[in-house]
């Protein structure tokens, strides 16, 4: 476990930019979900990012589940701030489509970022991600 502690640190800069994938704070009112019980309306998070950030592979994911239904610019603007100040640059997402796609993500450094999504959820209750990259 200790091991892939160390390797997501590393993926996501924490040696160089002080951000860690655990380590990043949780949306207001969000309960985290262990990743063996997130079912397919968090796997769906995965496929938003594999599909709109260009050569992006996920390395390693955080689940929550928000308590009362929050819009993506508070969730979002929590790991923005923490992005800009450890100089993580916007990834480039063309494919994204603005109001419908809630999704962000940051180069952390030459090969790893970092992104935030976000979804209705089913049981009205909405869902957050947080995912660290490995990018090309």
């Amino acid at each position: 476990m200790r091991g892939l502690f160390l390797m997501l640190a590393w993926l996501t800069g924490a040696g160089g930019h002080g951000l860690d994938l655990g380590t990043l704070p949780a949306p207001a009112t969000g309960v985290e979900m262990p990743s063996a019980e997130a079912g397919a309306d968090f796997h769906s998070l995965d496929h938003t990012v594999t599909r709109l950030v260009p050569g992006a592979k996920l390395t390693g994911a955080r689940y929550f589940r928000l308590g009362q239904s929050l819009g993506f610019q508070p969730v979002i603007k929590q790991i923005a701030n923490l992005a800009l100040e450890h100089k993580a640059t916007p990834v480039s997402m063309p494919a994204r489509r603005p109001g419908y796609d809630l999704i962000d993500a940051w180069r952390v450094n030459a090969a790893a970022g970092l992104a935030v999504v976000m979804a209705p959820g089913n049981s009205g209750h909405p869902l957050v991600a947080y995912f660290a990259l490995k990018l090309d």
